[in-house]
């Protein structure tokens, strides 16, 4: 399984702007993953340099009426622009590079979808948009003519990120790239002020203050900030249960052979380790003839949250045996039953039965 990270290739045909200058050429591999939880952050590269304006990347949550933007600032010869966190909650979203040159005229890129992915590995052979741990803040500026929408769309975290006021910056300057600097915008205690006094930013509702930790990601009723060691998966909770099973191989054994080997699996879906002590078996002979002794079998084994495995094997060693030779042929049924010791307390691992034949002849005598 290959991840590529985010590259540069060919640049895309875009229209002429309006104003009659030659378009700003955009190049922009398309990203198809984003991390959650981490900042995306989208590369261009645009081409002539001195003719650009602004540069901004539209997103949206995928098939959504409203578009939200953030610049891109200029950084050694790129333009970078990085977006709110996506939520583990959030499956897709949409964006789109658009570039307004020194004569007001726009070019862009067409829209991609992005697939949310929990972890590096599930993006595949994807292209990957960089993920960053943490920024000073994102500047989000909300579709034009917005009103009541929130900071962010639906599935993104609030977490860093400042509402641009209205005017303020809102096509993310870049006059000053073709000296090779980046946008002078300077981060004062959650505003902006950018360079020749465009109108500061807000901060957005206390948005800032929002931890990610503390949204309820997979509905389960618990979030991270309250113990949920997975919050992609519901079924894994504090409280969550811990159960066992038996399977048996086989049902049926012979006077001198040994039992079919039966597994024991443990489940946990809680948010703590269990660890295995012990496998107790009860055992009956459901016929009346036989005595098969209840055992208790050591075993050591540590079943992580959220995790399933094999913690004990029963059966395929001993050998059915008899206090003396058979004259009259028998048959009797070892009914199992299997209890898990744990340290989430005892675990009932279900019940099974082998029929045991016993023919006249046998002679493998119990030691």
């Amino acid at each position: 399984m290959t991840m590529r990270s985010f590259g540069l290739a060919a640049g895309l045909c875009l229209a002429a702007p309006s104003s009659g200058l030659a378009a700003v050429s955009i190049e922009h591999q398309r990203v198809g993953c984003a991390i959650a939880d981490r900042f995306p952050e989208l590369e261009a590269r645009l081409d002539p340099l001195e003719s650009v304006s602004r540069a901004r990347v539209h997103f949206r949550v995928a098939g959504g009426d409203h578009w939200y933007s953030v610049p891109m600032e200029a950084q050694a010869g790129l333009f970078k622009g990085v977006l709110p966190k996506p939520k583990k909650s959030l499956k897709r979203f949409d964006y789109y590079v658009e570039v307004t040159d020194t004569g007001l005229g726009t070019s862009r890129t067409a829209e991609y979808g992005v697939e949310v992915a929990a972890f590096p590995a599930e993006c595949e052979d994807r292209i990957v948009a960089g993920a960053l741990a943490s920024v000073a803040s994102v500047i989000v500026s909300l579709p034009a003519g917005a009103v009541g929408l929130p900071i962010v769309p639906a599935g993104f975290s609030a977490a860093g990120v400042t509402a641009a006021a209205t005017g303020a910056a809102a096509g993310g300057s870049a006059a000053s790239a073709a000296s090779g600097g980046a946008s002078k915008a300077l981060i004062i205690g959650g505003g902006v002020a950018a360079a020749g006094g465009v109108a500061a930013a807000v901060a957005a509702g206390g948005g800032s203050d929002e931890d990610p930790r503390a949204t309820d990601d997979d509905g389960d009723g618990f979030a991270e900030a309250q113990g949920d060691c997975d919050d992609a998966n519901a079924q894994v909770r504090p409280g969550g249960a811990v159960t066992a099973t038996t399977a048996a191989t086989g049902n049926s054994s012979v006077c001198g052979q040994p039992s079919p080997v039966a597994v024991v699996t443990v489940s946990n879906l809680s948010c703590q380790a269990v660890t295995i002590a012990a496998i107790d078996l009860a055992r009956s002979d459901l016929r009346g003839i036989c005595n098969f002794p209840s055992q208790r079998l050591g075993a050591s084994a540590s079943v992580a949250p959220g995790e399933t495995r094999d913690v004990g094997r029963i059966g395929g060693a001993g050998v059915y045996c008899v206090g003396g030779p058979v004259t009259s042929a028998y048959t009797c049924v070892d009914h199992i039953g299997v209890t898990v010791q744990s340290s989430a307390g005892s675990l009932p691992a279900g019940v099974y039965d082998i029929t045991v034949q016993f023919p006249t002849g046998c002679n493998a005598v119990c030691q």
